[in-house]
């Protein structure tokens, strides 16, 4: 979640593209190794996002909160910070197996702004980042065999976990990501106080958005292997938000239907 939303970021070695037009005001986007450039000029935002698919190859999916006309300058940023900078909601970025950007799904809730007291969250670049430079985490075994390599970044590991058809790959793959993030106290803090900046709602939604229908599944592996208090009670938290939304869907004797009986 490309966590945020947290969570499935990697470094991008691509060809650069550009967009721009010549006709009006600046209007650029240049993307080289994970990298974004812009010199945008009161640019809509619907023509960003075009501008970002075409210069990335990847596909965007969800719609703004609202629109607005962007203007921004800056030269190689992180894409997640980069993408802070010119969107004003939550997103997830989507990253293949061999690293290329596939998609960048919009979500339905502004970027979460609130600051515990005293210290501030990191920011989701500076999580990206982390998560992109982690060393790479040795696999053996099933989960080895999966993904053909017995050294693999911890991007590669969360997609794993998430996609992979094989359930026990899945598991496997988040047991790895999960002791990994949990033993490296500089991935391990500020995601847990980025955590914190976020309500469970909040949370219930980028997770929900970057699972899938596979979300249960996922936060009760959390929920039951963290070693992590605060890290378990949050999964426990979502995990009661998704269950009761899912009966609620249901409408088969569930918890809120017996509260409307």
């Amino acid at each position: 979640m490309r966590w945020r939303h947290g969570v499935l970021i990697a470094v991008l070695m691509t060809p650069g593209a550009a967009v721009g037009d010549a006709d009006g005001p600046a209007r650029l986007l240049t993307y080289r190794n994970g990298r974004l450039s812009a010199r945008l000029d009161r640019v809509p935002l619907e023509q960003v996002l075009t501008a970002l698919s075409q210069a990335t190859g990847a596909a965007i999916h969800g719609r703004p909160l609202a629109p607005w006309e962007v203007s921004a300058h800056f030269d190689a940023q992180p894409l997640r910070e980069a993408l802070d900078r010119l969107l004003d909601q939550s997103f997830i970025l989507r990253y293949g197996a061999d690293g290329r950007l596939l998609s960048v799904n919009l979500l339905a809730a502004p970027l979460p702004r609130v600051a515990k007291r005293g210290r501030a969250p990191a920011s989701p670049a500076a999580l990206s980042v982390m998560v992109a430079e982690h060393d790479p985490i040795t696999v053996s075994g099933r989960l080895a065999k999966a993904l053909h390599a017995g050294r693999v970044r911890l991007p590669v590991l969360l997609e794993a976990a998430v996609h992979d058809e094989d359930a026990s790959v899945r598991a496997a793959a988040l047991a790895e990501a999960l002791a990994a993030v949990e033993a490296d106290g500089t991935l391990r803090v500020p995601l847990l106080s980025t955590l914190r900046g976020m309500s469970d709602d909040t949370l219930t939604t980028l997770v929900r958005a970057w699972t899938g229908n596979r979300a249960d599944e996922l936060v009760t592996q959390v929920a039951q292997r963290s070693r992590d208090g605060y890290l378990r009670d949050r999964a426990a938290s979502v995990l009661a938000r998704l269950r009761l939304a899912a009966t609620a869907a249901r409408g088969t004797g569930g918890p809120l239907s017996r509260a409307r009986g």
